[in-house]
């Protein structure tokens, strides 16, 4: 029997306001600088920590989840959460807060102890409208964290959104156990470091996962260049426009987070490579009407709604595939291609900024076009049997 259709929104609802931890600070930037009498760059260090403790916490707590009961493990991250986020509300130097905030990085990762704990719950038909759901609200989250710590931030000062953040938290704390079963898909023990040398054994061993990691790095990569480089590109003519205004094209996203539901019950019907192949399709339409941005407005906002959409595609189907390889080890397998996923979106991130500045639109929508391409090729390639990409409850 599976799991009611409410509880997956509820998950959905958690995952966003769990990742919303490590967003919340980035409208606020300017507002340490001010408090703490600091320069952009050091009050700009806060949200830069905060990303990499994240990607830390992905390393060295999610792989617990193979290991000790999920529930638990959630309360004790989110516990943590809370003491950190109320604890940063009274920091008096910038070095404290950006102490404090490596914490509340790494304890922000329940979403990706969900992630892989849905696959599970769900009966084998639904799995991928489960994942896509509960990826939604991950993604829900990166846009209304930022939104409502603007408002805070802007109307009751930095530290009451802190404090928000951990009434938030509590709420998250009082979910758990009457979403989770205290018994949540518990596994054998395994000693801690054999947990994390097995990361590098999964992505050794397991094709499928290289493939799924390789394919989400450079999508997630290319679109991560194309918000590296907006903001100088749109400083330019014929437009000019200020960072207020690039910040609002980030609502595009709304696209993807309606999308991804649908593109979850399209993964039930269809193997994980064709919702790849789909997604890598639209990247490329996208990159497409990029390269006619310098002209035309709608260009850009016809492209960035298409690379969003293509994007979830990528993200749902290629870690639903890496999910599918190994039911005892799914928060391993999260982790590796999660980590993957991030690395191309630094790297992509960096590429865009340089390239946007020499080469313009063109440069951004051409590598894209690459990227996306080799995403395509890499799937069309891929002729193992669909029924070998799907989820078996004996795996």
């Amino acid at each position: 029997m599976g799991t009611p259709k409410t509880s997956y929104f509820a998950l959905a609802f958690f995952c966003a306001f769990s990742v919303a931890n490590i967003y919340y600070n980035q409208p606020m930037l300017e507002l340490f600088a001010k408090d703490f009498g600091v320069d952009e760059k050091q009050a700009g260090s806060v949200a830069m920590f905060v990303q990499l403790a994240y990607a830390a916490g992905l390393v060295f707590f999610v792989p617990l989840g193979d290991r000790m009961k999920r529930r638990r493990l959630l309360i004790i991250l989110l516990g943590a959460n809370v003491v950190a986020s109320a604890v940063a509300s009274f920091s008096q130097t910038i070095g404290q807060l950006i102490t404090i905030n490596i914490v509340i990085g790494m304890t922000s990762v329940g979403a990706q102890i969900i992630i892989p704990m849905v696959s599970l719950m769900a009966t084998p038909e639904q799995r991928g409208r489960a994942v896509a759901t509960v990826m939604s609200g991950l993604m829900a989250g990166v846009l209304f964290g930022r939104i409502l710590s603007g408002i805070v931030g802007e109307h009751f000062g930095w530290r009451a959104m802190y404090i928000v953040a951990a009434m938030l938290d509590l709420v998250l704390l009082i979910m758990i156990p009457r979403l989770l079963p205290d018994n949540s898909f518990i596994n054998k023990p395994i000693p801690y470091c054999t947990l994390l040398k097995s990361l590098v054994g999964y992505f050794i061993k397991e094709r499928e996962l290289r493939l799924s990691c390789f394919c989400g790095a450079m999508m997630f990569g290319s679109f991560s260049a194309l918000w590296g480089g907006l903001a100088f590109l749109l400083a330019l003519p014929p437009y000019r426009f200020g960072s207020d205004i690039v910040g609002s094209f980030g609502f595009a996203g709304m696209a993807g987070i309606i999308a991804t539901p649908y593109i979850g019950k399209l993964a039930d019907r269809y193997s994980f490579r064709t919702i790849v192949l789909a997604g890598g399709v639209l990247a490329l339409l996208g990159f497409g009407a990029v390269y006619f941005s310098h002209h035309y407005l709608i260009a850009l906002i016809v492209g960035i709604i298409l690379l969003d959409i293509g994007g979830r595609a990528s993200l749902v189907g290629n870690q639903l595939r890496a999910l599918a390889l190994s039911e005892d080890a799914r928060s391993r397998l999260n982790t590796v291609f999660m980590c993957s996923y991030f690395i191309g979106g630094a790297i992509g991130t960096r590429i865009g900024a340089e390239i946007s500045i020499v080469y313009g639109w063109f440069g951004i929508a051409l590598m894209g076009i690459i990227l996306s391409c080799l995403v395509i090729l890499l799937n069309v390639k891929e002729r193992r049997p669909a029924k070998n990409l799907k989820f078996d409850c004996k795996s």
